[in-house]
């Protein structure tokens, strides 16, 4: 799940990635993992990006509403159509 707070706080702050990775003195690429949900950050980069922005640890890596409801609803749109394929394959044996 992408981490969208971190996005918003630097393009309010008007800095760039690269900037930001050396203020905090984390990879650029190491942000990038954090931000898309690859990697969960370890205390000390958490700790980190906490301090540069100034915003806590639950509200910089908290999941967006809106993604949280856009994860339901693929996983209900992949359950509906599991649901089809079983009962076009039991029509088909029958």
């Amino acid at each position: 799940m992408k981490r969208t707070t971190i996005i918003e706080e630097t393009k309010k702050r008007g800095i760039t990635f690269t900037s930001l990775a050396q203020s905090t003195r984390i990879s650029k690429e190491m942000i990038s993992h954090i931000i898309n949900g690859r990697h969960n950050p370890s205390w000390e980069t958490q700790q980190r990006l906490v301090n540069f922005f100034g915003i806590s640890s639950e509200l910089l890596f908290r999941p967006r509403f809106d993604e949280q409801m856009d994860s339901v609803y693929q996983k209900t749109k992949e359950m509906k159509t599991n649901a089809k394929f079983k009962r076009d394959c039991n029509k088909e044996t029958n």
